[in-house]
């Protein structure tokens, strides 16, 4: 009996760096797992508690100028040398205010809020985006704040990342389902391939597993020169993984709805038995001090009440959280 040979470490078809050379190698690497180094004579440090880096991702061109949350809104000395002509070519479109970050300057991440953007039914990687607002320190000590933001995403983020990851970010996480990876018991052979009966990620982990080699085997048998054959062959996998996910999303739509609808009945239940008197002076302490935290709140209404328990108030008065409040976390129902 033949076995199936899954295994061995597991490959991207879409290279992370878009930048050729060491700098766009550096990018990367501060953008993902690396975090704190020196790009271009800047230091840069994006460590923080909200933005662990075995999760969570900004984009290979993160340091390139350009609107958006994909960009950090900094023009580093590279493009800052360009010819005049090449900057009004490719940046006239910029509306953001240029920000130029030099040699000896430092990029350090001074807070960071996260954006719920879909149903709590998704993965938590598909689920929120987290902004970091950035602080540049020059070498005399001054600061420009609230750089950015600059947009982290989850490392396996599918939806609403566009087709260019799909497949690698879909074989990353369906091989978190196995402690070993894409390798497992022998008894998954040739002639007895899983079925739905094993459960949906069992038959998810073998077809990854021999999606993943089988894919690696004609793109490692192409000429070293066929660049439309590979891109031809990306394009397939990664419209063709979004497909199935698509329609599996789709098809999952009615319980999404039916828990929407559950979860909203029973925020209008907490709505009704709600302590009025607290929600009120909530209110108005965060007009007079915008951005203290939730539980600093609770704890003055307490204080005016002394019936009244802190985190009991706290939880009842979280989704009246304004953005500028340190509690902030919608993913968490502060500011719902």
């Amino acid at each position: 009996m033949t076995q199936v040979k899954f295994g061995g470490p597991i490959r991207r078809v879409t290279d992370l760096q878009v930048q050729e050379g060491e700098e766009g190698r550096i990018a990367v690497e501060l953008a993902t797992t690396g975090r704190v180094g020196e790009l271009e004579g800047v230091l840069i440090d994006l460590t923080h508690p909200d933005l662990p880096p075995d999760e969570w991702w900004a984009r290979p061109w993160w340091h390139v100028f350009g609107d958006g949350a994909h960009h950090c809104g900094l023009v580093f000395p590279g493009e800052a040398s360009a010819p005049v002509e090449d900057w009004q070519r490719s940046k006239s479109d910029v509306e953001r205010p240029a920000i130029y970050a030099n040699p000896g300057d430092k990029v350090t991440v001074a807070r960071v809020q996260q954006v719920a953007n879909v149903s709590f039914l998704h993965h938590p990687h598909d689920y929120s985006i987290r902004r970091a607002y950035l602080t540049l320190t020059r070498p005399d000590g001054s600061t420009v704040d609230d750089v950015g933001p600059l947009a982290f995403y989850g490392k396996t983020r599918i939806m609403g990342h566009g087709s260019r990851e799909a497949f690698d970010n879909a074989i990353a996480r369906i091989a978190e389902l196995e402690p070993a990876g894409l390798c497992w018991p022998a008894l998954l052979d040739a002639s007895r391939r899983p079925t739905w009966e094993n459960g949906p990620d069992v038959v998810a982990k073998y077809h990854a597993a021999e999606a993943h080699d089988d894919l690696f085997k004609l793109l490692d048998a192409l000429p070293p020169d066929d660049h439309t054959a590979y891109v031809h062959l990306r394009s397939l996998v990664n419209s063709a993984m979004l497909a199935g996910f698509a329609l599996a999303k789709h098809e999952a739509h009615r319980a999404e709805r039916q828990a929407a609808g559950a979860a909203r009945g029973a925020k209008a239940g907490a709505e009704k038995t709600a302590d009025t008197a607290a929600r009120d002076m909530a209110k108005q302490l965060w007009d007079e001090n915008p951005t203290q935290t939730a539980y600093w709140v609770a704890k003055q209404i307490c204080a005016a009440h002394k019936d009244k328990d802190p985190n009991t108030v706290t939880r009842s008065i979280k989704h009246l959280t304004p953005p500028t409040s340190k509690s902030y976390n919608p993913g968490k129902g502060y500011g719902q």
